[in-house]
């Protein structure tokens, strides 16, 4: 299990229910299925947008529902350019919104404002998502991709097979007994269609 993120706006402003509701249409207009929405059905017979209002006293509390991993130092992991997105378009159209932000494992989610929104970006652009996909679940070294001259990822495998992955190009090599085969860009590494054979830079 993975840890989602979450996202809540704080105003002391009066938005409606039907006013909230076409605010949610924009933001997912805007920013795809990164915002959860459910039409209704027989399990959700009220449906559920990606901004619903939870309080609306002392202050207005509208939930912005997501369908992502969070993103945070030691957990570098969501779509963070996307979720930096959301925040600043909710300042820019919930008047005197305040944004909290945090995973869905914490007690409490911590005030998102430009300037840590700044700080995480920063971190993100010297770090991205490194520190979670680098991990190496063999420990050994991996060679490098021979178009981007970046370390491939070990990601999995099974059977006496590794699975490799670059994050640059997007390059798929199933290595078995020290020979290596590339799969086709949009393969799948449990059902692979295999290009041919694949010799790692020297």
């Amino acid at each position: 299990m993975g840890v989602d993120a979450l996202m809540r706006v704080e105003t002391d402003k009066l938005y409606t229910p039907k006013k909230v509701r076409k605010l949610a249409a924009r933001l997912h207009d805007c920013f795809g299925d990164v915002c959860w929405v459910t039409r209704p059905d027989k399990y959700y017979p009220e449906g559920s947008h990606c901004l619903e209002i939870v309080a609306d006293r002392p202050k207005l509390v509208i939930d912005v529902n997501l369908s992502c991993r969070y993103y945070g130092e030691g957990y570098e992991r969501g779509p963070l350019v996307k979720l930096l997105g959301i925040a600043s378009w909710l300042e820019r159209n919930i008047r005197g919104a305040s944004i909290f932000y945090g995973g869905d494992c914490d007690l409490d989610l911590q005030p998102f404002g430009s300037d840590v929104r700044d700080d995480l970006w920063e971190y993100y652009c010297s770090r991205g998502h490194e520190d979670y996909r680098g991990y190496s679940l063999s420990k050994r070294t991996e060679p490098n991709c021979d178009f981007c001259s970046v370390q491939l990822r070990d990601c999995g495998g099974g059977g006496g097979k590794t699975f490799l992955y670059c994050g640059g190009c997007g390059l798929k090599i199933i290595e078995e007994s020290g020979a290596y085969s590339e799969l086709r860009k949009y393969s799948d590494f449990f059902k692979p269609d295999i290009v041919g054979e694949w010799k790692p830079l020297d």
